[in-house]
């Protein structure tokens, strides 16, 4: 301690600086724009992607679903290790688990390969969408400012799902869908930056006051009325959009 009393320099927790905070949002936007954007355009696919491997439109489906299931399953384990390992190392996993996913899909010569493709591409967005996206932005900004940002990042989402449909239409309409999945994979190759932007998270303070274990987050969560009224609306939203966004632009 030193002779005017301040506390040691290692007890002082400061927040991250302007420029600090700019990468970690940067990154965090990209990271929504490129990955939601990608996730919301695969029903453009349905139609070419059905005709050339003469497979249903069950078949194609029955892939996305995996997709969205897998999504939901491995967002709590992906969560622990986040914590453990760390925002970037995970999120930029996550980015190359996309890149492979959708490697997989170009190369597809069936449904195996679809339904792997949309596994691959459910752990991947545990890892690169709204959770651990949502998580970075908390650490870098000031409590403030927080509800700002979340809106402000959570639009930089919106935007991706405006965007990457209508170049993906574009697209499709004068190449071959495998050609769609190799762009969709340049993008999540543009993701590894962005990943490693927002895991600059990981060097802000985070408060902890305890450590709890997954099954006791798990117990707690299932006893928690609006946790559960919360989840039930977001299955409902997920299960209409999703239905909307595959079938939709195929009429």
């Amino acid at each position: 301690i030193d002779p005017w009393g301040s506390p040691p320099a290692m007890s002082r927790i400061t927040g991250p600086s302007g420029s600090q905070a700019r990468f970690i949002l940067i990154g965090v936007g990209l990271l929504l724009t490129l990955g939601m954007g990608i996730r919301q355009s695969f029903g453009l696919f349905l139609t070419p992607v059905t005709r050339d491997l003469g497979i249903s439109a069950a078949d194609f489906t029955l892939a996305l679903a995996t997709q969205n299931i897998i999504w939901g399953l491995s967002q709590a384990v992906v969560g622990a290790i986040a914590d453990r390992f760390g925002l970037r190392l995970t999120m930029m996993a996550g980015a190359v688990i996309y890149i492979i996913g959708l490697a997989t899909l170009a190369a597809a010569q069936g449904t195996l390969a679809l339904i792997i493709s949309g596994g691959l591409i459910g752990v991947a967005l545990s890892c690169t969408a709204t959770s651990l996206a949502m998580t970075a932005c908390v650490r870098a900004v000031s409590v403030e400012r927080r509800s700002t940002m979340l809106g402000l990042v959570a639009a930089a989402g919106s935007l991706g799902t405006l965007v990457v449909p209508l170049a993906t239409q574009g697209l499709l309409a004068r190449e071959p869908w495998q050609t769609g999945a190799l762009f969709f994979t340049v993008l999540a190759v543009a993701m590894l930056p962005a990943a490693f932007w927002a895991g600059g998270a990981d060097r802000m303070p985070v408060h902890r006051t305890s450590t709890t274990s997954m099954r006791e987050v798990l117990g707690q969560a299932m006893r928690n009325r609006p946790f559960l009224v919360m989840s039930g609306a977001y299955f409902v939203c997920g299960f209409n959009l999703i239905f909307l966004t595959t079938h939709l632009p195929a009429y």
